[in-house]
């Protein structure tokens, strides 16, 4: 199987985070991350997987807080990693075993 290429995360995406997290969608933006779900597509429903659903899941499954995300996004901390995970689909709440990639512009952070 060939991996999704890493992408930069939607306008659109970028303001379900935002929502999500309850924030203005420029700081969500502001470290031009990019993410990619291999596979890419949800098991049940078909939707694309995307940086909401890896947001929604880390929240959802208590490994990240929404202030603990925040922090970070307003941090300069870079971060670029490839693992997998157990992905909820924020569609039709499905479990998907896929592997991520994620990166956060260095540039930005000051790396």
């Amino acid at each position: 199987m060939t991996p999704n290429t890493i992408k930069p995360v939607s306008d659109a995406v970028l303001a379900s985070v935002a929502a999500f997290l309850e924030i203005e969608p420029q700081r969500v933006g502001r470290k031009s991350p990019r993410f990619a779900a291999t596979p890419g597509f949800c098991a049940h429903c078909g939707k694309e997987l995307d940086f909401f659903d890896f947001v929604t899941t880390a929240f959802e499954s208590g490994e990240h807080s929404k202030e603990f995300m925040v922090r970070f996004l307003d941090s300069n901390l870079s971060m670029g990693r490839t693992l997998p995970v157990a992905l909820t689909c924020s569609a039709c709440h499905g479990q998907n075993q896929v592997t991520v990639s994620y990166y956060y512009d260095d540039k930005v952070c000051g790396r």
